[in-house]
């Protein structure tokens, strides 16, 4: 994000996951040791609602909202994806 708000010091974390085999790799503000600043309080809630219920519904990831994911290249190549932009990109 422009803003600076991803954690970028755990990129080689991310990287070292892929190598391991991960397909998706997405941080989580949700999870133990995940953090999220500012924002509004609903805007908040709302985001780690999804997050939970589609979580529950099967969605790969703990934190749905969140864009800051590494992908397989092979994978992501493989894929269909319809959206041309915006953030719904990262729930497609």
């Amino acid at each position: 994000m422009g803003d600076n708000s991803d954690k970028l010091t755990i990129i080689p974390d991310m990287i070292s996951a892929w190598y391991n085999g991960a397909t998706l790799v997405c941080p989580s503000r949700y999870m133990p040791g995940g953090k999220q600043h500012g924002g509004p309080p609903l805007k908040t809630f709302l985001s780690r609602t999804a997050g939970k219920l589609l979580k529950l519904l099967g969605f790969p990831t703990a934190d749905a909202t969140n864009n800051f994911k590494l992908y397989d290249g092979q994978w992501l190549r493989s894929q269909n994806i319809e959206s041309d932009g915006g953030f719904e990109i990262a729930l497609e």
